[in-house]
This record gives structure tokens, sequence and C-alpha cells, in this order.
């Protein structure tokens, strides 16, 4: 590409764009592209009941000048969207239908939550649409590519859906109530719309993209969750003294990392384990492990460490020379790309790992470490032992670091798609979505009761987009309509454009 689109692109989450690197992964590949890019962020407001409002704010901070953060919540009768839609001949309000009829006084805790979320978010990207006009969209997970197939499902903007999470499997493993078949089949079904919908579909192993052509037939490019080049901070050759293995991630069920406790017994002298996670309550629990083996086996070293940031990382993982993925994970989570595994390379490290598909694919191609089995007996101590040998330790460190280079990270693995689809050309000639700000003008002038709108407007008449927001019109919107009135005018004007973006988001 010889220059950058003078257009907008955009990372979509629905979650804080902090949580996840592989946002800002996106952010900086966008950058390179175009000339504005911008992270729009969902920020949820916690309650349903507490928070009456949908809006945006432009701005989040001094240091994050291109977070746009969107927040919205429907009160708490959002089957009365129902009520306005049944009034609609819209061909493109039949996606949303499908969700509104999916309210009912019986379903799942958690599949009302999930529509709520989708609710929410298409309404506070309905409202953003309405102020900005992106050339280029990066949807990450479900909720936020649903939100823009529905905000922009005319292919006026260029959408991509990064699958990184199995949505279904995801919400099958969580503690919180189930979903039933019939429910866990309408969020199927719409994730089939989705991948139709949009213009490119990528997700992070291969195993993951078989999955999402057989459910949903798609086959996904694989963007696994490497990590750019300028992340790169490689170990140093090891010092007289033990060899240094370290896991740093989350704990959680399916981990392995009761197993890696457990069975941790080597030598303080020949080897020691660190483990840097976020305290949890069940970070408690492995506190009381830890203990409790040492108790039995006083000669090993085992140390739960304060996590760090996440730019600091692969910077603390260099003082290391073995990372461990203890991964336990059912079908399909075993097809997983951990984060740690694209950290580890970047910080030069072997890797020892459970058996999982797609990190034994890449130890095994690049001779970078070894992967063991932990329904072997044995098989988890013989992998430390090999990986300490001093020789063999250092040339597995260095094809470590060669992996890294020569294309198991960031920019080389988006490079390769983009030559093979076009995947990032945005669609020219965007424009500010028309129909939507017509849609929120329209509110300020609408009655709260449907009955008096479809007298104003007609049976049959009602178009999606004033339906959704008639709905909507309950919670606040009203008062964001004029916001976003000012804020348009006053952000044109030189100057006072930066000081407008401050004072929408107070107002809002």
């Amino acid at each position: 590409m010889t220059g950058k689109h003078n257009q907008l692109g955009v990372v979509l989450t629905p979650i804080p764009f902090s949580f996840d690197p592989r946002h800002s992964f996106w952010r900086i590949e966008l950058g390179k592209r175009f000339e504005q890019v911008e992270v729009w962020q969902f920020l949820s407001s916690g309650s349903l009941v507490a928070s009456n409002k949908a809006g945006i704010a432009v701005a989040a901070g001094a240091d994050e000048r291109d977070v746009l953060d969107l927040e919205a919540s429907l009160s708490s009768s959002l089957n009365q969207i129902n009520s306005y839609l049944r009034f609609t001949n819209d061909e493109n309000s039949k996606a949303l239908q499908s969700l509104v009829d999916q309210f009912s006084s019986d379903s799942s805790i958690t599949h009302k939550y999930l529509l709520g979320q989708v609710a929410r978010m298409t309404a506070s990207l309905a409202l953003a649409a309405t102020v900005k006009s992106p050339a280029l969209v990066v949807a990450n997970d479900l909720v936020a590519a649903i939100a823009a197939a529905l905000v922009w499902p005319n292919g006026e903007t260029r959408l991509v859906y990064d699958a990184q999470e199995v949505f279904i499997d995801m919400y099958r493993s969580s503690p919180a109530d189930r979903m039933t078949e019939s429910e866990e089949k309408f969020w199927l079904d719409l994730e089939t719309f989705v991948c139709k919908k949009v213009h490119e579909v990528v997700t992070i192993s291969p195993g993951i993209s078989e999955l999402y052509l057989e459910r949903h037939g798609v086959s996904p490019f694989v963007l696994p969750n490497w990590v750019p080049l300028s992340s790169a901070h490689f170990a140093k050759e090891s010092d007289q003294g033990p060899t240094k293995f370290v896991y740093m991630g989350h704990a959680a069920p399916h981990r392995g990392l009761e197993e890696l406790i457990t069975q941790w017994t080597s030598d303080k002298s020949t080897a020691t384990l660190d483990l840097f996670i976020p305290e949890r309550p069940y970070t408690q629990d492995l506190r009381k492990l830890i203990a409790s083996h040492i108790k039995n086996f006083p000669e090993v070293a085992i140390a739960l460490r304060e996590p760090v940031g996440e730019s600091q990382m692969i910077h603390t993982l260099s003082r290391f020379d073995v990372g461990v993925i203890p991964y336990a994970h059912p079908y399909p989570y075993n097809h997983c790309s951990p984060n740690k595994l694209g950290q580890y390379l970047a910080a030069g490290l072997a890797v020892i790992s459970n058996e999982l598909p797609f990190v034994k694919q890449i130890i095994n191609e690049a001779t970078c470490g070894h992967v063991y089995d932990w329904q072997i007996p044995g098989s988890f101590n013989q992998c430390v032992s090999i990986s300490i040998a001093d020789k063999h330790l250092v040339e597995l460190k260095e094809n470590a670091r060669t992996a890294f280079l020569s294309g198991r990270n960031w920019e080389a693995i988006i490079q390769k798609w983009d030559q093979e689809t076009n995947a990032l050309v945005p669609v020219a000639n965007t424009r500010v979505n028309q129909d939507w700000a017509n849609s929120f003008v329209d509110l300020a002038t609408y009655p709260d009761n449907h009955e008096q709108i479809i007298a104003i407007v007609g049976p049959g008449r009602l178009t999606l987009k004033q339906a959704m927001v008639s709905a909507l019109g309950k919670i606040g919107l009203r008062d964001n309509v004029q916001t976003r009135r000012v804020f348009i005018q006053l952000s044109k004007v030189p100057v006072i454009g930066g000081v407008a973006k401050k004072i929408a988001k107070s107002m809002i």
C-alpha cells in the first residue's frame, strides 16, 4: 500500500479495550492503513435498573484520545420493542425481530443477559453511527458483530468479524445459568446470519476454523494470537543456577494449574516455577494448594507472583527460560491460541504445553519445546527434565526466537491475510448514516405510546430504525438526541471541536 486511506477505521469491542491485547494489535494495524483510527468500546452500565441512558462519549482520556465509549441500557420491559415491530414490514427488520421474539418470562438468565447486551450495543452503536462514518469496522466477538451487522446491513461499511471466542461453548463452560437447547440454537443461527452478512470472518486456529465451516458454512482465515514485532524482548542466556519455568495468565477452571502445582517435583537447585496470576477468589485456592504441596515436598520452589501490566509482560518473561502452558480445556477450547504462546515466543522462551492441537503444531514446527499429557503419569516430569538439559535448552530458545521473527508475529500473519483476500480495503464513499440520524430526530417528536406513533406514521410504514429507536424512547434517549445535535455542530469548528467532545461526554 502506497499511502493511507483518508477514512475512518474502527475497532469495535463489547468489553473495555484494555481487557484483551488483541484489540491493541488491531488498532496498530489499522493505524498503518487509515488516516483516522478509533476504538469504539462498549461499556456496560452494570445494571439495567439503575442505568437509564444510551449514548456516546468521545475521548475517554488523555492517553486514549481515539477511544469512543459506547454506553446504552434498556428499560426492564425490553419486550415492548415487539409491540412496535409488529407494525413494520421493513425487510431488514427480520434479524432484530427474531431477537425480540426471544424475550419471554421463561428464558434463562444467560439468554436474557445476552439479548440485553445485543440490544444495548445496537442502540449505542446506532447513535454513534449518526456522528461517525467508518469505512471499515473490525468487530471483536459475536455481540459486537451482531450490532454492526444490524446497524450497517447493506454493505455501506466493510465489516470484519473477529471470531476469537467460540460463543455458545464459552457459555456452556460458564458457571452461569445454562441456556436451553432452543436458546443455543437461536444463537448458533444468529452467528450464521452474521457470518454470511459480514465481509470477512477470521478466527484463531485451524481447529476453530474447521468448526466454523461445520457450524456456519464459512471458513475463517486463521489469525492466531501472535504479538507484534515491536513487542519482542528476547530472553538472555541463563546464568548459573536453576532453570526458570514460568506461567503468566489467569486462574480459572480447565487451565491445568492444579496439575501443574501438584506434579511439580523438581528440586529447587535444578528448576524453579513462578506463577504470575491476578488475585481472584480462585487464586486463594491455588495459594493454599501451593502451601500444602511445598509442605509435602520441601525441596521444590513454587512462587505465586503479583501480576504485571500488559506493557511489562514480555519484558518480565524474558527473565525466564521456559514458558508453561498447562491448559486442559475440553473441545473445542483445546483448539485455543493462547495469548501466552505468542508472548513466550516474543520473549524467546522455550515452551512446554499440555496436549493442545494448535499449540502442539507450533511447538513441533518450530522445534521450540515439548508436549506432555496430564493423562499419562510421568509425562510432565519427563518433559521438564528434557527441557532442563543445558545445550538442548539453548537450542529451544534460539528456535523460539527464530519462529517469532520468521512468521509467528502479528505483522506477518496480517500481511498474509491481506494479500490473499484484500480484507482491509475499505468501502469507498462512506457517509454518516442519515437513516439512523433521521430516526433519532424522529424520536424527539414521537409520543411514548406506540399506538399514538402508529396513528402518526401509519400502520406498516414504521421502519426498523424508527421502531427500534421509538421503543427505546423511555430510557433517556431524548436528551442524547439534543446532545448529539450540539456535538455534530460544535465538533466541526476548529479548536472548539475538542472542547465540544468533552462537554458531550459529560452531558451524556
